[in-house]
């Protein structure tokens, strides 16, 4: 179809003045008001009129996708994530979205075998469904999605968010999955505070310690590493919620608190990170800064966030693409799309923090209007049309003071004309009554056809009449809309046409035969409309009469019962499912009698289930009283729902260990509590053995203990040896060095005899190195021996340490060669003694277990040690 183009029409009407002054004069005040505000917009610039074009009207695209969460639906993230998708879906004017939510509650049912049977569940009821898009939030939930997905939907597209960059960037995904990715980045929300408050001198880091809340260890330490030349960062992480929140409340105003996560603190407390974060910013004198979106609203002032809402918007901006036909290979990951600086209005005036400190672009969320800020336009144009107004009444003021001076003639004239009005009423009276009388008749008997026709058209059943060959002469517009066919259609044809099942015409020629035979009809009916959807009927049709009795034609009435077959087949697949459970399932009144239970609690206890629906709660634990049950059903009302452990008795008297979950419920106006029952005989035995261990373990690190506080007595007493016989040993050494040193000043000494003096003293210098190394010794035992770098020559070392060795390697026969290459320089930067003692304990040991041939020391330089 080509575009219709509708001109604008502007249909105003205006006054036809006449020419006499009378008749101008008989305009009234409105119509003059009327008039000069005309007048006032004429002298107003006008825009140009613009022709409205009506494009072909298009239907949406019908479309389903499939919303994956792997935790429960309540978490305050889910829930920001949601309002942002449908909102960005909400504006999809061209498709007709449908959407399936579900939630995987991995938190609390974590084991593989729900997994398993969940998706088992999955397969039934998505692999026939047409899903064209599937959304996919956090790496949990996308891991599993990717294990599970050939058996359910291979090949719909996958669209992810809320997974960290650095994750995804290690993965390999498939062709047709792609997303959206965030950094968790807390360096930014300090620098900028620090930079809009240079007073601050403290940056405190709170954060939880259990298994949850590792993952921020690294993060906080780069955190610190980043900040400990600008500011004091002190870590809190190490004490209790209780603790922190007292520190907090007497903070001084130079200090601000960075808040991570927090899923149990270091008393062992678990707690929801909102909560903890919650109860935090309550008590604190200093703003509180957080690193997620969806803790606005709990006291924290906020600032650069891994924005769960603004990923969510992303991802499905791309689910959009692809649900308009773009191919999901052709869209890359977007990362670090939901990074933003976000802000609570509330918090932010509570710490006094002005909104010209924020960074430019951030997020304001929660924010307060003044009364001029909300209505500025609204007042602006109050104002101006009071002006208006007050100009017009001026006017009219005026106008009103010529007009009193006509009102008078126009009197005179008015009063001739009221009585030539009369005459004429009095004559059109008695023709209306007669018309008046004809017309309620008429009416009457057309909106009793209305009302018949309207109630018809209203009913949901489809209603169809024939004559007595079966042609239709009428159908309500349930009809219509059930076989997708027109009026045009179907009046004039044979019901043969109503449906598209082969066997339709069989079957309608048996309802005509059977009807016109007895007087009344009723089957049931399975049959497919135009789009090949089958839908099931329960039909009854009439023979009816005329006055005389004589049969004019058929009547018939159809009930979808479609959905009402499909929840009865739904109920029985759920009741079969609830009977092959492993764990045993309980209803139990208030008064602890039994009035449902599966196949597995008859096969669990023993009982038949005749049998268990005969006893009550005391009659199946052993440990439980009337008056205890009473006490637990208490409980359960309060809580709503209880896990506990308890001792069950089978029929034969056995007495078993079991796990009950059991959750407070109403039906029907009645309350029962349904629970089910876990045999954890197994787990009783396991932690009873893990008991036995750990008992043991226990008396064996005692044993660990005391024989580590002997071995730390035995060594001290070695150090305290060493110390002392280091003392003992340098004080003859210091005479045999010094005598030596007065020996070569002795002028009348040959060359032989002085350079034997100059190994004497070198040797006792080196002993007495070692001595003064041996006074070390426990320094290096306690890990705190420092070396003494200085610039020697290392040439003239060597030459030393071969003098040294000469002697001892001829007394064996052997050689000993220092192989020093070209590149070795003669001055470098170390402990020399160290370096001395290294050589000579390697040439010691080389000339204490070589036999015969020699002893090379090869000196060379390796690329690493070149600087």
């Amino acid at each position: 179809m080509g575009e219709v183009h509708n001109r604008p029409v502007w249909n105003l009407r205006f006054f036809d003045f006449p020419n006499s002054m009378e008749n101008i004069l008989t305009i009234s005040p409105w119509r003059w008001l009327l008039l000069l505000s005309l007048l006032l917009l004429s002298q107003m610039p006008t825009g140009t009129l613009t022709a409205v074009t009506l494009r072909e009207i298009e239907l949406p695209t019908q479309k389903a996708v499939l919303l994956l969460f792997p935790y429960q639906f309540d978490l305050p993230s889910y829930t920001l994530a949601l309002q942002a998708i449908r909102e960005e879906l909400g504006q999809a004017d061209d498709l007709a979205l449908d959407l399936y939510y579900e939630y995987l509650d991995l938190a609390r049912f974590s084991d593989e075998t729900y997994q398993q049977e969940l998706f088992a569940l999955y397969t039934r009821k998505y692999r026939d469904r047409p899903i064209d898009l599937v959304l996919v939030s956090s790496e949990r939930m996308l891991n599993l999605w990717l294990a599970q997905r050939a058996d359910i939907l291979p090949d719909t597209p996958v669209i992810f968010y809320d997974i960290a960059t650095e994750q995804i960037a290690t993965w390999q995904l498939p062709s047709d999955v792609t997303g959206v990715t965030g950094i968790v980045d807390n360096q930014l929300s300090v620098q900028w505070i620090l930079h809009a408050f240079p007073g601050i001198t403290e940056v405190i880091l709170v954060y939880g310690v259990g298994a949850a809340d590792r993952s921020y260890l690294v993060p906080a330490a780069d955190l610190k590493a980043a900040l400990q030349d600008q500011v004091q960062v002190t870590d809190w992480s190490d004490l209790p919620l209780t603790e922190i929140k007292r520190r907090a409340a007497m903070l001084p105003q130079t200090s601000v608190i960075m808040y991570r996560l927090m899923f149990e603190d270091a008393a062992g407390i678990t707690y929801r990170p909102i909560d903890a974060l919650r109860e935090l910013a309550m008590v604190s004198s200093v703003p509180v800064l957080s690193s997620y979106d969806q803790f606005i609203g709990t006291g924290t002032v906020g600032g650069y966030m891994y924005s769960i809402e603004q990923q969510a918007r992303a991802a499905t901006r791309l689910g959009l693409r692809i649900l308009r036909g773009e191919s999901a290979s052709a869209i890359p990951v977007l990362t670090e799309n939901g990074d933003r600086f976000i802000f609570d209005h509330l918090a932010l005036q509570r710490y006094r923090i002005p909104l010209s400190t924020l960074p430019p672009e951030s997020i304001i969320k929660n924010r307060q209007y003044s009364t001029w800020e909300l209505y500025r336009w609204q007042i602006i144009s109050v104002i101006f049309g009071f002006g208006v107004l007050l100009g017009l009444v001026i006017i009219l003021t005026r106008q009103t003071r010529r007009l009193h001076l006509v009102r008078q003639d126009l009197m005179e004239l008015n009063a001739d004309l009221e009585f030539q009005v009369r005459v004429r009423t009095t004559d059109l009276r008695r023709s209306n009554r007669r018309l008046e009388q004809e017309i309620a008749e008429r009416t009457q008997i057309a909106e009793q056809l209305r009302f018949q026709a309207m109630l018809l058209e209203q009913i949901k059943d489809l209603i169809i009449a024939t004559d007595l060959e079966g042609r239709i002469t009428y159908v309500n517009d349930a009809v219509i809309q059930q076989t997708g066919r027109s009026h045009e259609e179907l009046l004039g044809t044979t019901v043969h046409i109503l449906g598209e099942n082969p066997d339709r015409s069989v079957i309608q020629d048996d309802i005509v035969y059977q009807t016109l035979q007895h007087g009344a009809w009723q089957v049931r009916v399975i049959n497919y409309n135009r789009q090949h959807q089958e839908f099931i009927l329960d039909t009854r049709t009439w023979v009816v009469y005329d006055a005389e009795g004589n049969p004019t034609g058929m009547v018939g009435i159809s009930t979808d019962v479609t959905e009402q077959v499909r929840i009865e087949e739904a109920l029985r697949f759920t009741q079969f499912v609830v009977d092959h459970m492993v764990d045993a399932a309980y209803w139990v009144t208030a008064d602890g009698h039994v009035v449902y239970v599966n196949e597995a609690a008859c096969r669990c206890m023993g009982y038949t289930h005749e049998e268990l629906l005969t006893l009550g709660v005391t009659d199946l634990v052993s440990d439980y009283t009337d008056a205890l049950w009473s006490v637990l059903w208490q409980r359960l009302k309060q809580q709503g729902a209880l896990i506990f452990e308890s001792l069950y008795k089978k029929k034969d008297g056995i007495i078993y260990p079991v796990e009950v979950r059991t959750n407070y419920v109403q039906f029907q106006g009645q309350e029962y509590a349904c629970g089910i029952v876990s045999d954890i005989t197994a787990r009783k035995q396991t932690e009873e053995i893990l008991q036995q261990a750990k008992a043991f373990a226990e008396e064996r690190t005692q044993a660990a203990e005391t024989a580590l506080r002997l071995a730390e007595a035995a060594n001290r007493a070695k150090s305290e040896f060493l110390a002392n016989m280091s003392h003992e040993l340098r004080t003859p050494l210091n005479a045999v060095l010094g005598f030596s040193e007065l020996m070569t000043r002795d002028p009348n000494l040959i060359q032989t005899q002085r350079e034997n003096l100059e190994i004497i003293e070198r040797s006792g210098e080196h002993l007495l190195a070692l001595i003064n190394d041996v006074l070390d010794l426990s320094k290096i035992e306690a890990g705190r021996i420092e070396l003494q770098p200085e610039v020697f020559d290392l040439h003239e070392m060597l030459l030393g340490l071969g003098e040294m060795f000469s002697l001892r390697a001829q007394q064996k026969g052997l050689t000993v060669v220092f192989d020093l290459t070209p590149d070795v320089p003669r001055y470098i930067r170390a402990d020399v003694g160290k370096l001395r003692q290294v050589l000579i304990n390697l040439l010691s040991n080389a000339i204490k277990f070589t036999d015969k041939g020699g002893i090379t020391l090869r000196v060379t330089v390796t690329p690493s040690n070149m600087e």
